[in-house]
């Protein structure tokens, strides 16, 4: 944390629906949800420009966030509930997800002071622990504890400047595509003082029915009675986000313009077969993926040139599952796709084009199977007993998502984060914010890593 940083809490509240919502709902936890119980601190936040005095912040915004919340909630309930665990007794009952009237979401009011605003929205490499204080605490995830909230918000007041909006929440309730749906609910009543328009057009009403997902074959008893005994004896480890690894870490946001992308687009198409699966995600990870194994040559560190390296990301398959789930569907609808290459093709000369043809050949597997996506979801078990997680690269977000709308009335925000994961080696994805076409892509490293890694990121973008 900076030395002078402190962040102070003025309010803390819970934000219930309004009273006309539904008194009760459980869900059961799907096959794409199971894997996500032990996924529980998914954290993202947004900066916002707001040169407003704190007792404006105090007295007016966070007084309609309060309000625009609640609203929100009316339509998205299970994010006020619980994920359910079953007693000790009762170990082959899986957990569910639970909304009981008068469950809420806590939401705090926080201040800064001591720290710049600016830099710390800022692309160039930062401390990580510079932006814990500005997120929620989330209780210890125990399940002797039997039930786990979904949600918290933190909204941190720095006077005069700006605020931010810092979200915490359990994987288990939905992917990406739902958060962001959330999110966009509740920016557009927050904005527009109501929820008539989203009644109206239904555009970002969730369906939350988990028959939705047609599961022949069974593939949520299969993934439980897998998974189980991990889920049922999990105990976070007490030092959380505070562990000496991360204390050497450090975050950084690095562009791909649209020119870029076009550039590592026609390399692959020259190098490669037209049926390899191309576009601004596959490059890009392809890209990315490369430049730390680069880096970590350079910096002469021992690595086994026969090891397999992977790289994995969630694909969504919603509009691949037979019978297609409906595009608002608020829950998990992704598939860990996995594609591999040899560390000492990785770092070679063609490791880009190779890489980039690994990922595009994974995603093609996965979607354009005959029997659907599901039929390879039968072996993502073996599938992750064969990959060293620790050891790994993964990709979270999507250039399909523009996190940049989520717009409460005070105009798009300055910088979007995902701050989730710092302990492994994952490259956090999405749209950029002032370049068209183009993709942000935030990562954690230490700051030595980071360095080699900015060389080479830098240098191959400018001689491709």
């Amino acid at each position: 944390m900076a030395p002078n940083l402190t962040v102070s809490v003025l309010e803390h509240s819970q934000v219930l629906p309004p009273p006309d919502t539904i008194p009760f709902l459980s869900l059961p936890l799907t096959s794409f949800d199971i894997p996500m119980s032990l996924f529980h601190k998914m954290q993202c936040i947004f900066f916002y420009e707001l040169p407003l005095p704190k007792t404006n912040v105090v007295n007016t915004i966070f007084p309609n966030l309060k309000s625009s919340l609640s609203l929100t909630l009316k339509h998205y309930f299970p994010l006020a509930g619980n994920l359910i665990f079953p007693p000790s007794s009762a170990a082959a009952t899986k957990p569910e997800l639970q909304y009981v009237e008068g469950d809420s979401v806590g939401l705090i009011l926080a201040e800064c002071s001591g720290y710049d605003y600016n830099f710390l929205k800022g692309n160039h490499p930062q401390k990580i622990d510079d932006f814990y204080p500005l997120f929620p605490k989330f209780p210890r995830l125990n399940v002797a504890c039997k039930k786990f909230p979904i949600l918290t918000v933190q909204v941190t007041v720095f006077p005069n400047v700006g605020i931010t909006i810092a979200l915490r929440f359990h994987h288990v309730i939905g992917d990406a595509r739902s958060i962001g749906k959330f999110m966009k609910a509740w920016t557009s009543i927050n904005k527009l003082d109501g929820d008539a328009h989203l009644v109206e057009d239904g555009v970002c009403l969730p369906w939350f029915d988990r028959a939705l997902v047609n599961d022949s074959y069974g593939l949520a008893e299969i993934v439980w009675d897998y998974m189980k005994s991990t889920i049922l004896s999990y105990t976070q480890p007490e030092n959380g986000e505070d562990s000496s690894d991360l204390d050497i870490k450090h975050r950084a946001t690095y562009i791909v313009t649209l020119a870029d992308i076009e550039k590592l687009k026609n390399l692959v198409r020259k190098k490669m077969p037209e049926s390899v699966h191309v576009s601004s995600f596959v490059v890009t990870c392809a890209y990315v993926w490369t430049c730390p194994m680069k880096s970590v040559s350079a910096l002469e560190e021992k690595t086994n040139e026969d090891e397999i390296q992977c790289v994995w990301f969630a694909v969504d398959v919603r509009a691949y599952l037979k019978p297609p789930v409906p595009d608002n569907y608020f829950g998990n609808c992704i598939i860990s796709c996995i594609a591999k290459v040899v560390h000492s093709q990785l770092i070679g000369n063609e490791g880009f084009v190779i890489a980039a043809a690994a990922i595009g050949e994974a995603i093609e597997k996965m979607l354009h199977t005959q029997e659907g996506p599901l039929e390879l979801a039968k072996y993502w078990m073996s599938q992750c007993e064969e990959v060293n997680w620790l050891d790994s690269n993964g990709v979270s977000g999507s250039p399909k998502f523009n996190t940049y709308e989520a717009d409460f009335g005070w105009g798009k925000p300055d910088k979007f984060e995902i701050v989730t994961d710092d302990h492994w080696g994952v490259m956090e994805l999405h749209k950029a914010r002032n370049f068209e076409g183009g993709l942000e892509v935030g990562l954690s490293l230490s700051k030595i890593k980071m360095e080699a890694f900015e060389s080479f990121f830098t240098q191959g973008l400018n001689i491709i």
